[in-house]
């Protein structure tokens, strides 16, 4: 039985990864060859649309002159920082939110329903308020850039909370568990995988409100070297940025995904 649930599992998932790879560089290569021609045409100017060698050289610039490597570091302990505080914390509220819940199931709706709304919410409109409220320094562009990934890992940790089996509570009962027992022996590996692809989306959205702040509140960053870049005409300058930190998402996003194929494989 074993020996043909595991056959099943590598033929559903096993031609999806390969796919999915040969997409993704058959993509790469066509957006590359598209914009080649794009450039060697009179449809656009180069003030429009950079060559691919000027947009390489500004990814080496940013990679290795200091006044970009500062930006690139700033943004780094930005997103560090937002991520770490996000995760910590929106795991232990969702947990508390879950447990609770078992119990008075209308406050965890409640809540749960102002969170959703919440994360609804365009929080741009908010940053002027933010900016009142803490300045605009370091915190404030982390506080922003936490908001809706810190959302998103509390509703996951409820979730996954709040569906742990009544056999598995009823065995930390008889061996008489803490509540920090309970949650590091029962929780954790049970909520691994959903808290695992909350994850990957949490670093997104911490990624896109730490740039989106960086560009309108701060002198330093990826985000601030985006929006100056822009606003110089810098075009060549402007797209490497960007294409730096898509590359960053896009490897931390298959960093995520491999650990979740890994624990997916050790689970079964």
């Amino acid at each position: 039985m074993t020996t043909t649930k595991s056959a099943y599992t590598h033929i559903q998932t096993g031609p999806t990864r390969k796919y999915t790879v040969m997409f993704q560089i058959v993509a790469v290569i066509v957006v590359i060859a598209a914009w080649y021609l794009l450039t060697i045409s009179n449809l656009v100017t180069s003030d429009q649309v950079p060559g691919l060698g000027s947009t390489f050289s500004s990814i080496v610039q940013i990679l290795s002159r200091p006044n970009t490597l500062h930006d690139l570091a700033v943004s780094s302990y930005e997103l560090v920082a937002a991520f770490a505080i996000a995760t910590i914390a929106g795991i232990g509220f969702g947990f508390l939110l879950g447990e609770y819940g078992r119990r008075r199931a209308g406050v965890r709706r409640v809540i749960e329903a102002g969170l959703g709304t919440a994360l609804a919410t365009p929080k741009f409109i908010f940053l002027p308020v933010l900016v009142l409220l803490i300045g605009a320094g370091y915190w404030e562009k982390v506080v922003y850039g936490l908001s809706d990934g810190i959302i998103i890992m509390t509703l996951s940790a409820s979730a996954a909370a709040y569906t742990v089996g009544e056999n598995e509570r009823v065995l930390a009962r008889s061996y008489k568990m803490s509540r920090f027992q309970f949650f590091w022996k029962i929780f954790v590996p049970s909520a691994l995988l959903p808290v695992i692809e909350a994850l990957r989306i949490s670093m997104v959205l911490v990624i896109s409100g730490v740039m989106l702040a960086e560009m309108y509140i701060s002198n330093a960053g990826m985000g601030f070297l985006i929006f100056k870049a822009g606003t110089e005409y810098n075009v060549p300058l402007l797209v490497g940025a960007v294409i730096v930190v898509a590359a960053l998402a896009v490897a931390l996003n298959s960093l995520f995904q491999f650990f979740e194929r890994s624990l997916g494989n050790w689970h079964s």
